[in-house]
């Protein structure tokens, strides 16, 4: 199945409003990243908002496009989305992420996007995927062969 979704500029121009009020609450707030990110730019929640609505879109489901609602579902009642401008990289998650929630991973840079896989909070925090690069705080870092295919996804 194919899974790669390009958002038109009508979608570009309301998932960039969202991630940028995201990123001026933040600022506002005072808000550091709390995982040991040492840079915030306007460019992640940007791109966190663009592949929130490529799910969106793919799926016919409603986006929340949530400002301020941090570890809240982006999409129904408990989807996340994750994303990653790299092709390969892998799907993160944290200890404070939960453990009940769909997290679901994409790709690409905006507008078009590639999504990569799901798993479950649960069973995505398994020892072997655990890492601190960067000498960050450890996150689970699952590889995108080990992520379920978006098509058992669309059919459950």
């Amino acid at each position: 199945m194919d899974t790669s979704v390009t958002l038109s500029k009508e979608e570009l121009a309301w998932a960039t409003s969202v991630g940028m009020q995201r990123y001026n609450e933040s600022l506002k707030r005072g808000h550091k990243n709390k995982h040991g990110l040492k840079y915030a730019t306007e460019a992640l929640d940007v791109d966190g908002a663009c592949a929130e609505l490529a799910v969106a879109k793919f799926t016919g489901w409603p986006w929340k496009a949530g400002v301020n609602t941090f570890k809240e579902a982006d999409i129904e009642d408990n989807i996340q989305v994750k994303s990653t401008p790299k092709q390969d990289n892998r799907l993160i998650i944290r200890n404070d992420d939960s453990s009940d929630h769909c997290y679901i991973l994409v790709v690409g840079v905006a507008p078009t996007f590639r999504i990569v896989g799901w798993i479950i909070g649960r069973d995505g925090k398994q020892p072997q995927y655990l890492y601190n690069p960067n000498d960050r705080e450890p996150a689970y870092f699952i590889p995108q062969t080990a992520l379920n295919s978006f098509d058992e996804f669309i059919k459950a």
